[in-house]
């Protein structure tokens, strides 16, 4: 019932919230099912300007791609025929891209929001479990950003999440490791920038086996990096993929003069208290986690777990604080720290049955809960990249603009009103073909 409400939630706005970045992913999910193929030539063909995006690049072999991982495109894919096969929409459509991958977003950040659950639930009641999975899903940029397109978020959050699910589930007994690397190697895939989380909840994994011999189980993770690496080379000729030729290009776009800052305190303070990219703005829920950090202190498998989560939290968050472009280009809210929240949720647990012993804190968090759910919401059915990241001047070029309490993107949307493609997934043309076509 929690899936299925908050997929609801998701899909309520009636449209896909997406940036060019995320336009090949659609193309390539309807390629593969179609047409039963990786290239993206046929696309380039009827809308030539495609050729012309950084997220579209003509590979060493003459084709066209996309400049993103294929792994959300084979899972929008299977989505996609399944709606086909059965004959709910059909893929040629005018917006059924947008509608198959407004689908699988949100169907996979349903799916991570109900493993959150699931893990809190360890360590809080039901009711706490279910307001720690209320303030993750909705109350948190998975609404806004994460559900709203197949690109890559949706992708690594569920499998991180899913990986959190899985070594939580038995504090005292080792995981499954080939299941923990189909869930963090899933996650690399489609997000390789999560590496750091990954390296430390493998480890974690590890940490609990038995024998060295053990580690031979994350053999699915392995594959999965393999799989990477061999696709990057064969298509874009470096083990990267097209990542050093897309960093270079981006250092002009986002007025920057290289890829890592020498000033990393900056970001780290922008991800959390910036009025247009700070966490504890636009989500302060995320808060409560805080009161949930005594309990990884002492002994014992649930302490020892808690401070691997801790670990990959701070690992990641760190290396997000050391890019750059730490405000991650055109968004809404804080995009890059959205990849840190399935390591708080076992710390939002503990903290949310820690604030119920008191009324005055229970208050406080009910407060921060709503506000969050609201900034959310708004992002939902207001936000467009135009509002305020372009708007009166582009901000990857004029960085001040992250800091002025005067200039607010959650004011913007607010005053901007409902985004005019609201619903335009509920027409018949995101299912059928138009006969004026």
């Amino acid at each position: 019932m929690l899936g299925v409400a908050v997929f609801l939630v998701y899909n309520a706005n009636g449209r896909e919230i997406d940036v060019g970045d995320s336009v090949p992913t659609r193309l390539l999910a309807r390629e593969l099912v179609l047409r039963h193929t990786v290239v993206l030539d046929r696309a380039v063909a009827e809308t030539p300007d495609y050729a012309n995006w950084p997220s579209v690049i003509k590979t060493r072999d003459g084709h066209y791609r996309s400049a993103y991982s294929f792994a959300p495109a084979v899972e929008a894919a299977v989505v996609g025929a399944m709606l086909g096969a059965t004959d709910l929409i059909d893929l040629d459509a005018l917006r059924a891209p947008s509608l198959v991958a407004k689908l699988t977003a949100s169907l996979l950040t349903a799916l991570a929001v109900v493993l959150a659950f699931l893990t809190a639930r360890r360590r809080a009641s039901n009711g706490q479990a279910l307001l720690v999975a209320v303030g993750f899903g909705l109350g948190t940029g998975l609404w806004p950003t994460v559900s709203q397109t197949m690109w890559q978020h949706e992708t690594a959050i569920f499998g991180l999440m899913a990986a959190v699910w899985l070594l939580d589930r038995d504090p005292d007994r080792p995981p499954r490791l080939w299941v923990l690397g189909v869930a963090l190697g899933l996650a690399g895939m489609a997000r390789a920038q999560v590496s750091p989380a990954i390296a430390v909840l493998a480890l974690a994994g590890l940490a609990r086996s038995a024998r060295w011999r053990d580690a031979l189980g994350l053999w699915t993770l392995a594959a999965a990096a393999c799989v990477t690496v061999a696709l990057g080379i064969a298509w874009f000729g470096h083990p990267m993929g097209p990542w050093p030729d897309l960093l270079a290009m981006n250092l002009d776009a986002h007025a920057v003069t290289g890829t890592l800052s020498r000033e990393p305190w900056i970001g780290a303070l922008g991800l959390l208290i910036s009025p247009n990219r700070g966490l504890l703005v636009f989500s302060p829920i995320v808060i409560i986690a805080v009161a949930g950090v005594s309990a990884g202190r002492g002994g014992g498998a649930a302490a020892r777990t808690l401070r691997w989560y801790g670990t990959a939290a701070v690992a990641q968050f760190a290396t997000y604080s050391l890019f750059s472009v730490w405000w991650a280009g055109y968004s809404y809210g804080p995009r890059y720290v959205l990849d840190v929240l399935p390591m708080l949720v076992p710390f939002a647990a503990v903290g949310t049955a820690v604030v119920c012993r008191r009324a005055t804190l229970r208050v406080l968090a009910m407060l921060l809960l709503a506000w969050s759910i609201a900034v959310s919401a708004l992002g939902a059915f207001c936000y467009s990249a135009t509002i305020w990241n372009t708007d009166p001047e582009d901000v990857d070029q004029r960085h001040e603009r992250l800091w002025d309490w005067s200039d607010l993107e959650i004011a913007s949307c607010l005053e901007a009103g409902p985004h005019p493609d609201n619903f335009t997934l509920f027409d018949r043309s995101a299912i059928r073909q138009s006969h004026l076509r």
